[in-house]
Order: C-alpha cells, then sequence, then structure tokens
C-alpha cells in the first residue's frame, strides 16, 4: 500500500456534505480497500463516507424481514477528471457490495440477521470499454486476500461475471435498451456516462426496483461516474443538474460530487488545476509536471473536458466541402448510358429515394451524381427501381442494414443485380464522396434539395470510423446516403460512361 496519510481533501466544487450523525458503510469500504491492498485517495474515501451513509426505513411501508436502515442515496453521481482513481473507487465499491453478507458488523448496524446475496451491474460507454474496466476490476479483486472468496470468474462471451462464495454475483451488461433486462441488481455502475442519452435509465432503474425493499437487503443504489460532457450527454447532463440542485437543496436522496472548473475559469492556471483535481501531486495521483505537458499537447476543448470536468459544446463539424459542392459542375446524367444505382430512405419509411451515379462525358477526371427520384413512402421503390434497372442493366446498391434491407429479396427474384454495402462499405462511400468533392471530382445536378443535405450532414462514429448520420437534424440524409453509394459503386464496381444530357 502507498502511504496516503498525508494527503489532504480537495473539496467538490459541487459535493453532498457528510452527516456524522449518520453510520455508514464508508467504514466497510476501507476495510474491503485494505484486503484489496489499496488505500484510498482521501476523495474517494469522503464519496464513500457519504454515498454510504444509511437512514431509517418508513416504518409503514418496511416489510418483515426488511432492513431497518437502507442506504441514503439512491442514485449516486461522481464527476471527476481522467486518472484521479475512478477505476479504483468502482472496484472497491463493488467489492464491499458483494461481500456484505459475510459482514455482520453491517448487519447488525441496518437491522438484520444476515444480509443476502447481492447483485451488482457494470457497464460503459459500450460493452467492449465495459468488459475492458470489468476485467481491471476482477484482476485487482483476484491480485489480492478477497481472492479466497471468489468462486469462479466466468469469461464466457455474453456471461462474463464474478460469482462469490457467499452467493453474491458481480456482471457485466451492455448499455443498451435490451441489455440489462431480465436481471436484478442491488448495485448498478454506470462508468462514462458521458456517452449515454437519458433512455438507458429506463432500462437500468427497473433491474433494481424489486430490489430496493427486499428482504435481507439494504436499498439499492445506482451510481454514475463519469468525467465531463458535451451538448450529446444527456444522462450526463440531466444528472448534473439534478445532483447540482440537491446538493443546494439538501435533497439526501441523491449524492453528488462534482470536481470540476467554473465556465470561466483559465485552464493554465496551475490554481485552477489544484483546486479541481483531486489527486494533483497526492501519491498515486497526477503530477504538475505532467498535467503541464498534456496542456501543451492536447487541445483546449480535449483538455477543458478531459482533466478539468468542464461542460464543453461540441463544435459543430462541417462534414462535407459546401463550397467545393457549389463550385462543381452542373453535368447531366443522360439515358442511354451505363449507370449505378443506389436506393435509400429515412429511418421512419417517409419518403424513398433513387440516385445515380457514373462517369461524366467528356471528363474521364469527375463522377456525375443525380437524384431522380424522391417520393413519399416507400411502397413504391421496389417496382420503380426494378423497372430502370432492368431496363439499363444497371446493379442497384442497398444499405444491406438500413431502411430498405428489406427490398434486397424483392429485387433480386425481380432480377435485378443487388450490391449489398455493408457497414464497412457505408463509411468508405462517406469518404470517399467527401475526397471527391473536396478534390474537384464530382459533378452534379443544381439540386437544391441535395445541397442543403450537404450542408446539413453530420458524421456518425463507430470506433475510428465514420458514415453519414442518418438521425441528424435538417436534410435529406436518404438522398445523401443514396448519392454516397451511387458515387462509391462507380469506383468500387467498374467504372461505367454516362453521357452527358438529361436522364429522361
Amino acid at each position: 500500500m502507498t502511504d496516503t496519510t498525508m494527503a489532504r481533501l480537495v473539496p467538490p466544487r459541487f459535493g453532498t456534505p457528510r452527516d456524522p450523525t449518520r453510520p455508514t458503510l464508508g467504514t466497510a469500504e476501507t476495510q474491503i480497500a485494505d484486503a484489496m491492498g489499496l488505500e484510498l485517495h482521501p476523495w474517494q474515501q469522503y464519496v464513500a463516507d457519504v454515498s454510504g451513509e444509511f437512514v431509517e426505513r418508513d416504518p409503514s411501508a418496511r416489510h418483515p424481514g426488511a432492513s431497518r436502515l437502507r442506504l441514503a442515496a439512491q442514485i449516486v453521481g461522481v464527476l471527476v477528471g481522467r486518472q484521479t482513481g475512478k477505476t479504483t473507487r468502482a472496484a472497491v465499491r463493488i467489492a464491499t457490495q458483494a461481500m456484505l453478507p459475510d459482514l455482520p458488523d453491517v448487519a447488525a448496524l441496518v437491522g438484520l440477521e444476515r444480509i443476502v446475496p447481492q447483485y451488482i451491474g457494470f457497464t460503459a460507454q459500450d460493452r467492449a470499454a465495459a468488459l475492458k474496466r470489468f476485467f481491471e476490476h476482477v484482476d485487482m479483486i483476484m491480485s489480492s486476500d478477497l481472492r479466497s472468496e471468489v468462486d469462479r470468474v466466468v469469461r464466457q462471451r455474453g456471461d462474463e461475471s464474478v460469482r462469490f462464495r457467499n452467493g453474491s454475483a458481480y456482471s457485466v451488461f451492455t448499455p443498451s435498451d435490451t441489455g440489462p433486462r431480465g436481471s436484478k441488481f442491488d448495485l448498478v455502475i454506470i462508468d462514462e456516462a458521458l456517452a449515454h442519452t437519458v433512455a438507458l435509465l429506463g432500462s437500468t432503474r427497473p433491474t433494481q426496483a424489486q430490489r430496493d425493499g427486499a428482504i435481507g437487503c439494504i436499498g439499492a443504489q445506482l451510481v454514475i461516474v463519469s468525467n465531463a460532457g458535451d451538448d450529446s450527454s444527456t444522462l450526463l447532463n440531466a444528472e448534473r443538474e439534478l445532483g447540482r440542485r440537491a446538493v443546494a437543496e439538501g435533497d439526501r436522496s441523491r449524492a453528488w460530487f462534482e470536481w470540476s472548473a467554473a465556465d470561466d475559469a483559465d485552464i493554465y492556471d496551475p490554481d485552477v488545476w489544484a483546486t479541481t483535481i483531486p489527486t494533483l501531486d497526492q501519491p498515486n495521483g497526477l503530477s504538475t509536471a505532467y498535467l503541464q505537458i498534456e496542456a501543451e499537447s492536447m487541445t483546449a476543448h480535449q483538455f477543458r473536458q478531459e482533466y478539468l470536468c468542464m461542460h464543453t459544446n461540441r463544435p459543430e463539424l462541417q462534414l462535407l466541402d459546401v463550397d467545393a459542392w457549389a463550385a462543381a459542375p452542373v453535368i447531366d446524367i443522360a439515358y442511354p448510358g451505363e449507370l449505378m444505382y443506389a436506393i435509400d430512405a429515412d429511418p421512419n419509411g417517409d419518403h424513398a429515394v433513387i440516385a445515380a451515379a457514373g462517369e461524366a462525358a467528356g471528363r474521364p477526371d469527375l463522377v456525375a451524381v443525380e437524384v431522380f427520384f424522391n417520393e413519399p413512402g416507400v411502397a413504391w421503390i421496389v417496382d420503380t427501381i426494378a423497372t430502370y434497372a432492368n431496363r439499363d442493366s444497371a446493379p442497384v446498391v442497398v444499405d444491406a442494414l438500413g431502411p430498405l434491407a428489406w427490398t434486397i429479396a424483392a429485387l433480386e427474384r425481380a432480377g435485378v443485380t443487388v450490391i449489398e454495402a455493408r457497414t464497412a462499405d457505408i463509411h468508405t462511400a462517406a469518404g470517399e464522396l467527401a475526397a471527391a468533392i473536396t478534390d474537384g471530382r464530382i459533378a452534379h445536378q443544381d439540386d437544391e434539395q441535395l445541397a442543403e443535405a450537404i450542408t446539413a450532414a453530420r458524421p456518425r462514429f463507430s470506433r475510428d470510423r465514420w458514415g453519414i448520420d442518418r438521425h441528424a437534424d435538417g436534410g435529406d440524409h436518404a438522398a445523401l446516403i443514396a448519392v454516397s453509394l451511387a458515387h462509391w459503386a462507380v469506383h468500387n464496381h467498374g467504372v461505367p460512361t454516362v453521357y452527358g444530357g438529361p436522364l429522361l
């Protein structure tokens, strides 16, 4: 263990205060941390003591066999910067919950003969990240004296969990509408909450409803952990507002702890760092020297968000070069000529589009693109595109996982050659279209709706790749996606010659 006895608590900017008249689970957390070979930072101990406070259950609502005391804070929020010990704090909290059936002092404190086996669920920004953190927690437990309390570690895909000898279980779940359904949890921890929308609570909180007042339990608790987010972080933003309000109004059903810099703070001022980062220049904490290098290396946006927990508005990213699109030659696509077709629709099926692409006549350096059908509904799409595709012996590109994936079988029955675009193809198509516009390798009709879609286009990221976001505000994104797929087909499935002139 590292000696942190001389470390001091850096008070949070917004923090629920400790009520010294209340007993707390924090004492047990300190004991479990010691068994794990860990010594808590002052901020971790403070969060443990306050979020672990117990209060009397309402006698009129208390069932026979239920505990006399319960955890006061049903929802706990911790907003703190990177590399300050969030993972360690989560591991200790999880282990403490799992070991409750073997802690008779806690049972006696809350008025129970014995606490029943506990169920803990954990998630993060996605399943891969959740599993990474989960196995970090597992390593901390299995490399400590608590190893003897573990019955087995299950690594089977989809059932990753730790089963304790006392019957408790710790498992990971996917952060989705269906991920935790069917589960029951006494403790849920949502890590990297900045990545989630409020909708996640709709699938998570019901998993705790039965356990909150169950016989032999101490009350359910949801813990939300993160550094700062942006405007898209609706879960974190909502909890931050509710948490700050709870601190201001003395509402102890929530506990909120926020180490953040003020909106107008000088982000390069070491004094700001000292009052914002609770482990700065403390044992096993961040050093000022290291942070100075980070401040020089990172963008201001990143530094504010990652280390100083400052809410940062996401800058609007202009995905496609609007000026280059406007400056591109206006060349109609003519018939007859070899074409590549693509179809797409908006997610609700309100309208569908057909796009065409091919090499512009006399300009082998250009690819001409066009949206030539854009009609309400989707019922018409199969018959219409089949007529044109068969007439022109042209293939049709369809997003195999998109809104019109259902048309693939029908088009093939109609004799149409279908090119199924997969996720990687969708990303490639978006990138190729963006590059062609920027490099001046595109031609188009002067289509006002398509120009609006070009302006409104926003990225949808998947790991380190991006596609065109169907759900972004403004613009006909279905038309733009269809154009990108038709353009992609020209490059990846042969380059036809298209003659100048009107299509029909």
